[in-house]
């Protein structure tokens, strides 16, 4: 019984070499490949969207009527803007937690990106050229 057991180690160890040497030759072949053919690259945008609530609660009633101080209806924007932008970061990480979760890469772009994107995509004969910002 020994003896079975140290053959099967070592067709293991034998298995695990060549799978080893298989694989390297592998990844020379698709460097290979990749390097001397031309290889398209697909993109695929997500756009996470947030819209504003219809309606929305108001905190007590104003007893005078007039106008809100600025400095408190600024603090109100400030306090709404941040709050939008809260709930999109949420809604962004559950979208990219759920690619991530089937094994595609997620990058979330910035202004410039979002400029050359457009811009290539509504100038398509012109992606060579700079883009003016």
């Amino acid at each position: 019984r020994p003896y079975v057991a140290l053959l099967e180690e070592r067709m293991r160890a034998q298995m695990e070499d060549l799978l080893k040497i298989q694989i390297k030759e592998y990844i020379d072949f698709i460097k290979s490949f990749t390097e001397r053919t031309s290889i398209m690259t697909k993109n695929f945008f997500i756009v996470v969207p947030y819209t504003t609530p219809v309606l929305t609660a108001r905190k007590g009633l104003a007893l005078i009527p007039g106008k809100k101080k600025e400095g408190e209806a600024k603090r109100n924007e400030l306090e709404a803007f941040e709050e939008a932008r809260s709930q999109l970061e949420q809604r962004m990480a559950i979208v990219e937690q759920g690619l991530a979760g089937i094994g595609v890469r997620v990058i979330q772009l910035g202004t410039e990106e979002l400029i050359e994107l457009f811009y290539k995509t509504f100038n398509p004969g012109e992606t060579e050229k700079p883009i003016k910002t």
